[in-house]
């Protein structure tokens, strides 16, 4: 099953489908989750293809998903040492970062922020099809109860892209379990990283079930 997160415009431009897989979105939204009642962002990692789909189109497959920061998304002085350690790392794996995400502290609020708009027109200088996508609240929420299937927001106006997560049902199955404690497994960002370094931005104890 595929789960269509944002609809955007036609356009009769060369088009992009980003499809999420069950675990960055999973960890995108528990990111948000972890502390509803302040701003937090993060970073997609994916494979974009050079390859056309079709004669009007191109993907890009977002596999992971990097938490930053929580609070203050607005003037991180460690945001450019952060981005360039998840770089670093894409790179390694044989991947880039191609999105960001923030998800505002007021539940309904839809706005970014001066640097997520920064950030995503650097990412686009490196990858033409970068996006930023923001999460409320209301719709995590939503979301979370079962009563959508759609969590993010286009940023920005995304002309010609589709945006699309699949095993949706395995995305709930993980957010609900984050939000009860049952692994007791936490996820862990840049801030609570500087805070500790023992702690591991990567996440890689946060797992999905097939």
């Amino acid at each position: 099953r595929v789960w269509p997160c944002v609809r955007s415009p036609q356009s009769h431009a060369m088009s992009t489908i980003v499809t999420f897989d069950a675990l960055a979105t999973s960890k995108a939204i528990a990111h948000a989750l972890k502390t509803p009642s302040r701003a937090c962002c993060g970073v997609f990692i994916g494979a974009p293809s050079d390859a056309a789909v079709s004669s009007m189109s191109t993907s890009t497959a977002v596999t992971d998903c990097v938490p930053l920061f929580h609070g203050d998304c607005t003037t991180s002085p460690y945001f450019e040492i952060a981005l360039e350690q998840v770089e670093a790392h894409a790179k390694a794996h044989g991947k880039r970062v191609v999105g960001a995400y923030y998800a505002p502290a007021r539940r309904e609020d839809a706005a970014t922020t001066p640097m997520m708009e920064s950030v995503a027109q650097t990412l686009k200088t490196q990858y033409a099809s970068a996006f930023l996508v923001v999460m409320r609240g209301v719709d995590l929420e939503a979301f979370a109860s079962g009563a959508t299937e759609e969590a993010f927001t286009s940023a920005g106006g995304d002309d010609g892209r589709r945006f699309e997560v699949t095993k949706a049902n395995a995305v709930r199955a993980r957010v609900r379990a984050f939000v009860r404690g049952d692994d007791n497994v936490d996820i862990v960002d840049f801030d609570d990283h500087f805070d500790e370094l023992a702690k591991d931005w990567r996440n890689t104890a946060f797992v999905v079930a097939s």
